[in-house]
């Protein structure tokens, strides 16, 4: 064999290596580390950027729309193709109400995608576009409005960027949001930013919430809340009307308030708080029907059983408790009419700490009522065994307790539902994009608190406080009022 043969028959050989080497390194690429690879071009090539959904309604009772979603556009910037970031910071400060000097930054910034501003109104996208500037881009998102501005604020709550805030908006927010979608904002070949934008998943709807509010109730509750607080120059002031029968919030309305849709222009964020559900206090006097209920169900006292008030003063624990007023010999139910301290503080004496605590657990009192709203107290109950030698006679007028507004309501509607202690309920169903229900929630009873019997006695007592007695301001022409 000459030389020369074994030349070229080494040379391809090693061709022959050579070739199968490549193929193999193909292959590996190709097959092996296929996933992998076609990630890393996609982020070399492309941004992705997450959709919000649109926000699933909240609509009262009968269907009236108390949060509503509609189709926005989300401005975006790609710093590395902004012509002259100085000239557009100071074109767009106006439009977006945002201070030029941090648009200058965010157009100047390092990255290759910021956010200028989410979720702008139809008018000022419009306006924006119209200056056909280049590193400048919108994606579609929603935008959240509250058609009733002040209306149920403190129910209702309101949306940011990262989701539900407040009220049910917080407490359903998962629902609520819906499923997050995602488009591509695309590069050239060189890497550099081009304005390209490419829906990669279509973002799904989220789910509507009916609440038990009724819109009409809801408003006249406000109405009347806010003459009242604005001639008391209260503080704060709530009310909360609530069907005993299934344990519907009707009603829920707080002062001060604030309008959702433009939810940080308030003085302090207490203006937030749903006082109703976060805000504890000694409730006094209107304890005492929690009294009553215990003490009639247990026998220690009949409407019609005599009882000396004292003259008006009590001495417990080298401690003076007084009435309003010198009163003598009292009916209980004249004790419950006139409001008396010492004839409610003989009854709980007599009624002794273990049974009125019992029955102040039963009524819900010292536990959240489980409405579904964050924050919720569950007040101030303590254990027996830690009470003073002051602090039965002190709990039998209300005080050295302390409860919600909405504790106080389930425990009175209690009463008026023939002694069967409901749930607070707000959400009545959930229901898809096409209105569809999903999910229905149903009135739950607690637990039977005291016989109906009782319940109706009670009630009939309380009926007198308002005829003749403490209650008179209540009193509603052609009606019965406990």
């Amino acid at each position: 064999m000459s030389g020369l043969r074994i030349r070229v028959l080494v040379l391809a050989g090693l061709l022959a290596v050579a070739f199968t080497g490549i193929v193999g390194r193909l292959g590996w690429l190709q097959i092996v580390r296929h996933a992998e690879l076609a990630g890393l071009a996609e982020r070399q090539y492309s941004r992705t950027v997450v959709l919000q959904a649109q926000r699933g309604p909240i609509v009262d009772r009968q269907g009236a729309a108390l949060a509503t979603s509609s189709a926005a556009e989300s401005l975006f910037a790609q710093p590395r193709v902004v012509g002259d970031p100085v000239r557009l910071a100071a074109s767009l400060a106006p439009l977006l109400d945002v201070p030029e000097r941090e648009l200058h930054g965010a157009l100047t910034s390092a990255k290759p995608f910021v956010w200028l501003r989410r979720r702008l109104p139809p008018p000022t996208a419009a306006a924006v576009k119209a200056l056909r500037e280049p590193g400048l881009g919108f994606l579609p998102e929603a935008l959240r409005l509250y058609p009733n501005r002040e209306l149920a604020a403190h129910v209702v709550g309101f949306e940011g960027v990262d989701g539900g805030l407040e009220g049910i908006e917080r407490a359903l927010d998962d629902a609520l949001a819906g499923t997050p979608g995602k488009a591509v904002v695309g590069r050239d070949a060189l890497g550099r930013e081009v304005l390209t934008e490419t829906i990669l998943q279509e973002p799904l709807p989220g789910h509507g919430v009916m609440l038990t509010l009724d819109r009409t109730i809801q408003y006249l509750a406000e109405r009347h809340l806010d003459a009242a607080w604005r001639r008391t120059q209260a503080k704060a002031a709530m009310v909360v009307a609530m069907d005993p029968r299934t344990g519907d919030v009707l009603a829920l309305a707080i002062r001060p308030t604030f309008n959702p849709n433009t939810f940080l222009d308030v003085p302090s964020r207490d203006h937030w708080r749903n006082r109703a559900v976060t805000d504890p206090f000694e409730p006094g006097s209107t304890f005492k029907v929690i009294l009553a209920a215990a003490a009639l169900e247990e026998g220690v006292v009949r409407p019609d059983d005599r009882i000396w008030a004292e003259n008006g003063r009590i001495t417990i624990a080298r401690t003076t408790i007084r009435d309003w007023k010198k009163y003598g010999w009292l009916t209980f139910g004249e004790v419950l009419q006139n409001s008396s301290n010492v004839g409610s503080i003989k009854v709980g004496l007599a009624l002794g700490r273990e049974r009125y605590y019992r029955y102040m657990t039963a009524f819900g009192f010292g536990a959240p009522t489980g409405i579904g709203l964050a924050g919720e107290s569950r007040g101030q109950l303590r254990d027996p065994q830690r009470w003073s030698a002051l602090s039965l006679p002190t709990m039998s007028i209300g005080q050295e307790v302390s409860v919600t507004a909405l504790q106080m309501v389930a425990a009175f509607g209690a009463v008026a539902n023939g002694g069967t202690l409901m749930q607070p309920r707000l959400v009545r169903a959930m229901f898809d994009a096409e209105g569809r229900e999903t999910r229905r929630f149903e009135p739950r009873a607690v637990r039977r608190v005291i016989s109906a019997q009782t319940a109706r006695t009670l009630t009939r007592l309380m009926t007198q406080v308002v005829a003749a007695g403490t209650g008179h301001n209540a009193t509603i022409a052609g009606y019965e009022v406990a």
